[in-house]
């Protein structure tokens, strides 16, 4: 049920009159903006300047009623942003600035005058990408292209940028409120002061609702969220829609059939942690699709295997994914429906293996089976055998566990803890429960410790590092019931080790289309409740979405589990990053 636009509005004037101050310096002394979208299309933006705060919202409140009549629009989104902090520096200061700043990860909005006639929020700058180079350009630009593009459209007497280095513009930080259709008024928080630089940080929670701490209710709202989008991907045929640039409403044009098995494998993960009935067809159909893939051989010995083939190629990671999604469904239906492909796919996986080191060959070639590639990534030899040591679990035959010790023990030989992967944790959380040998358990503590300090400091939201972390735990939490571990366990910084483990969930949660962010891309309602990549333009792709899912999927167990040595924080601001 909608509420009523008008009360809504007035909400969101009452939350910004509490708690907007009056602009120090030359600028206008109250710059507020206003959003609104009914989630088909991109947010229409107006804003209004006065020296009071009245004198700039009784112009801002007229100007959207008017526009709000014009458009027919219900008001499904509506967002209110204030300047909280406007800086001064000239243009090519500003241009300065981006080049230091990785490529998405500019988090201001800019006035280009000083009476703010043209000003851009953060949100806005992004969600058209103003400040995006280009692929192959991986630190901050300004576009004039995208620039001119949008401002036709948000300007009715158009803008320009500064045409000379010396020209003054306005960094912008904004705090803000959004209210959706149930009425509720979200917090949108301002800047932060970062004590190191001196400058204004835009913090943890920018451009999005602050979260003080996870509870498993949040994490299953997430969780169901970007499942239900995950399955509105899949098409009728079972392919999903791959991916969306999400700036311009542009779909990726590409296909990989080995994440398309990992999407498969995220998308029964959510649906195990939330029952919820809407994802279980658009699962089945995907995983019978990935069974298009597979092509069926004969060995040299005379026995039978399948693979996955994507293009020209088979690659060893495909044929574990699809392994894993089958065992998943198996797991959570009983159905044998894709027993019999399992068990062709294991036997493909064991071709792949070199019967006298353990080792993987990573990539064949599709057409005759014969080797392309001895190793391409390392995260192929986690994800097989992850997906051999599920097998076994599911079918008891002691083959599929003797092969995945043996690949394992090459990883032991190889130095392989040191790539910190996380399908290596995965797997060697998986193995140490059938073999609780010390060397495995060294490993997933080496493979896992010795990344504390990326962990806690990565800038991306890096998805896979919260499963990296959520493999390790379990593992860490066996091993405290074990007194012939507690020599491996002596000496291991477990309070750095919660800390980046909390830290990195609730760091996944800038990379959340929430309403309040994705009302402002081309098609909102595409987007809404999945994961994005910001760095690669804000990129949703079903790969990323599945990474997101089963880190918050596993770090939502945790919880439920009610272990209070993994407690959530009160506050992510209180974790000590030194």
């Amino acid at each position: 049920m909608m509420h009523d636009p008008g009360t809504r509005i007035l909400r969101l004037r009452d939350y910004a009159e509490a708690h907007c101050a009056k602009l120090a310096g030359a600028c206008p002394a109250f710059a507020m903006v206003f959003s609104v979208s009914d989630g088909p299309d991109r947010a229409f933006v107006l804003h209004s300047c006065g020296d009071s705060f009245a004198l700039a919202w009784e112009p801002l409140l007229m100007d959207l009623r008017g526009l709000m009549k014009r458009k027919g629009l219900a008001g499904a989104h509506l967002r209110l942003d204030w300047v909280e902090e406007a800086l001064p520096m000239t243009w090519e200061l500003f241009q300065q600035r981006l080049d230091k700043t990785k490529r998405g990860y500019f988090r201001y909005g800019i006035a280009l005058d000083p009476a703010f006639r043209v000003l851009l929020t953060e949100q806005e700058c992004n969600a058209n990408a103003i400040f995006h180079g280009g692929a192959r350009v991986e630190l901050a630009r300004f576009n004039p292209g995208n620039f001119s593009v949008y401002a036709r459209w948000r300007f009715p007497e158009g803008a320009l940028p500064p045409s000379s280095p010396e020209t003054p513009v306005w960094l912008i930080s904004t705090a803000g409120a959004y209210c959706g259709a149930d009425g509720t008024v979200c917090d949108l928080p301002g800047p932060a002061r970062d004590k190191r630089s001196g400058l204004t940080a835009r913090g943890l929670y920018a451009g999005h609702r602050e979260i003080r701490r996870l509870t498993p209710g949040l994490l299953r709202e997430l969780i169901g969220g970007a499942g239900l989008w995950l399955a509105r991907q899949v098409r009728e045929d079972g392919m999903f829609v791959y991916g969306h640039f999400p700036c311009f409403g542009r779909l990726i044009d590409a296909y990989n059939v080995l994440r398309h098995a990992a999407s498969c494998y995220g998308l029964l993960e959510a649906w195990a942690h939330t029952g919820e009935a809407a994802l279980r067809e658009p699962a089945l159909m995907s995983l019978r699709r990935l069974g298009l893939f597979t092509r069926e051989f004969r060995s040299p010995s005379g026995g039978y295997a399948a693979f996955v083939v994507d293009g020209d190629e088979i690659k060893l990671g495909s044929n574990a994914m699809a392994l894993l999604a089958f065992c998943r469904w198996r797991e959570l239906t009983g159905s044998d429906e894709f027993a019999g492909i399992s068990e062709l796919l294991a036997e493909g996986t064991a071709y792949m293996q070199d019967p006298e080191t353990g080792a993987f060959a990573h990539v064949l070639n599709g057409g005759d089976f014969s080797l392309k590639e001895k190793t391409r990534v390392i995260y192929y030899d986690g994800e097989a055998v992850f997906a051999l040591l599920r097998f076994y679990r599911q079918t008891g035959n002691p083959r599929w566990l003797a092969l995945a010790r043996k690949s394992f023990d090459s990883f032991l030989l190889d130095s392989h803890s040191e790539a910190h992967d996380h399908w290596l944790s995965y797997s060697a959380n998986e193995l140490t429960e059938h073999v609780p040998d010390m060397r495995y358990f060294r490993f997933g503590i080496n493979n896992c410790f010795g990344f504390l300090d990326f962990v806690l400091r990565r800038e991306t939201t890096y998805p896979t590092l919260l499963e990296l972390m959520m493999a390790a735990q379990k593992m860490l939490t066996r091993m405290s019931g074990m007194p012939e571990a507690a020599h491996l366990l002596a000496g291991l910084d477990m309070d750095k080790f919660r800390a980046a483990l909390h830290y990195r969930a609730h760091y996944l949660l800038n990379g959340c289309f929430w309403p309040e962010m994705a009302m402002f891309y081309k098609y909102p309602d595409s987007i809404l409740g999945s994961f994005f990549i910001r760095h690669h333009a804000f990129r949703v792709r079903i790969d990323d979405v599945e990474h997101y899912l089963c880190g918050l999927v596993a770090y939502a167990r945790m919880l439920e589990a009610g272990d209070p040595r993994w407690a959530a924080p009160e506050d992510p601001g209180s974790f000590n990053l030194s």
